[in-house]
Order: C-alpha cells, then sequence, then structure tokens
C-alpha cells in the first residue's frame, strides 16, 4: 500500500514539474518576442523617417534656396574710392570721388556741379557742371549747334575730339576743344574743355569740364571719363 501511494505522489510531482518547466518555457519565448519587436521597431524608426519629418527637411531647404538666390542676386557696381549722387529732387545720378564736392542748385531748371579739390599749383579747382533744363531740340546735334555758337568764338580756338557717344543710354555730342581767354583775377589763360550735349526724355542736359591749367586735364580726364560713365537719367527716355 504505501509502494503505491509513493509511486502515485513521485507521478503527481512529475506532472507538476512538467507543466511548470512549460510555462517558463512559454514565458521565455514571450520575451524574445516582444525583444525582436523592440528591436524591429527601432531599426524601423532609424531607417524610415516619419513623414512629418520629411516634409520639415523639405520646407527647410525650399527655404535656403530662396535665401540664397536673394542674397546671390545682381549688385549695383561701385567705383573704389567713389561715393553716389542721387538726391530726390535730381533728375540723375552719378558717381564721383569722394573728395570731391557736389553742389545742386534748381533756380533755373536743375544745375548739378561736382568740384576737386583745389591743389597748390592751381589756380582754381576744376569742376564737372551738369546743367538741366527743358528740352527745347528737335535732336541732339540741333542742341549743339546752338550752345556751342559761343565757344567758337573765343581766341586761338583749336579742336581736339568731336564725335558721338552714348551717355546714359542716349546718344550724345562729345567735343574737346581748347581757347584762350581773359578771365577776371586770372589774365589771359588757356583753357582745356570737355563739352557734351545729351538729351533724355524732356530734358536737354549740357555737361562740361573745364580746366585753366591745361596741361592738368591728363589728370583729371581718365577720373571724369568714369564719372559720366556711372551717369543714370533717372526720368523716363523719351
Amino acid at each position: 500500500m504505501k509502494k503505491i501511494l509513493s509511486t502515485v505522489l513521485f507521478s503527481l510531482c512529475l506532472i507538476v514539474m512538467t507543466a511548470c518547466n512549460e510555462k517558463a518555457e512559454e514565458s521565455q519565448d514571450h520575451g524574445n518576442t516582444e525583444s525582436v519587436e523592440s528591436e524591429t521597431t527601432m531599426v524601423s524608426s532609424e531607417e524610415e523617417p516619419s513623414e512629418e519629418a520629411s516634409v520639415d527637411e523639405e520646407n527647410t531647404e525650399g527655404s535656403e534656396v530662396q535665401e540664397g538666390e536673394h542674397t546671390h542676386g545682381p549688385e549695383e557696381e561701385f567705383i573704389e574710392g567713389f561715393t553716389i549722387f542721387a538726391t530726390e529732387a535730381s533728375s540723375i545720378q552719378i558717381q564721383y570721388p569722394m573728395d570731391w564736392e557736389p553742389y545742386e542748385d534748381y533756380t533755373y531748371g536743375g544745375y548739378y556741379t561736382f568740384e576737386a579739390p583745389k591743389t597748390p599749383r592751381e589756380k582754381v579747382s576744376p569742376k564737372l557742371m551738369i546743367s538741366e533744363d527743358e528740352n527745347e531740340y528737335a535732336n541732339v546735334s540741333a542742341f549743339a549747334q546752338s550752345d556751342f555758337e559761343d565757344d567758337k568764338l573765343h581766341k586761338k580756338f583749336e579742336m581736339y575730339e568731336d564725335k558721338v557717344i552714348t551717355l546714359g543710354g542716349q546718344d550724345a555730342i562729345y567735343k574737346e576743344f581748347m581757347y584762350h581767354s581773359h578771365k577776371p583775377g586770372f589774365g589771359w589763360v588757356d583753357t582745356h574743355v570737355i563739352q557734351i550735349y545729351v538729351l533724355n526724355g524732356g530734358f536737354s542736359y549740357d555737361i562740361r569740364f573745364a580746366t585753366i591749367e591745361p596741361s592738368n586735364m591728363d589728370n583729371y580726364k581718365p577720373t571724369v571719363e568714369q564719372m559720366l560713365e556711372t551717369l543714370v537719367f533717372k526720368e523716363p527716355t523719351a
């Protein structure tokens, strides 16, 4: 009887142990499955960014391109050592050397001067003068012919150049000459002149640079030419 009871108890213990082992294996398998799923989720998160993140990156890239295009747009060219004259009342815009003195007057039309600093050797400071008036001429040739008559009356008049150029996008007549005349306070002097006539819209422009030290023209002429290359008419063209 005891032997039979021992056998039964032993069998019950085996059954309980087997059940426990099976339950432990199931628990381990479940844990392994969760671990694998967790690792898979982490890998997927690293490899596939969310749609929201992708959209943000696209927007950022677009903004950077637009900003770059704006930053690297066309820029105005400024001559080194020059500054710009462009007052609200004036009909022109021009660059001039920083050590030259600008002046404007609107008593009769428009009058703009740019005076070079006087050197010890000079009797008077050279100036670039631009006179603006309402246009009453059929063309620029008629304007030049009418205005230039007085200059040709001076003594020892000598023409160096007489040609057509482009100035501020318009055809202009360029004259370079010298004459001998009497100037109060200076006596008889030789004056070397660059004279330009140009029409734009409803205005005529008489542009003149003169020095009574003719040898100085070679020093100033490159600067004057640089200034005239920057001339812009602010009024609409005809």
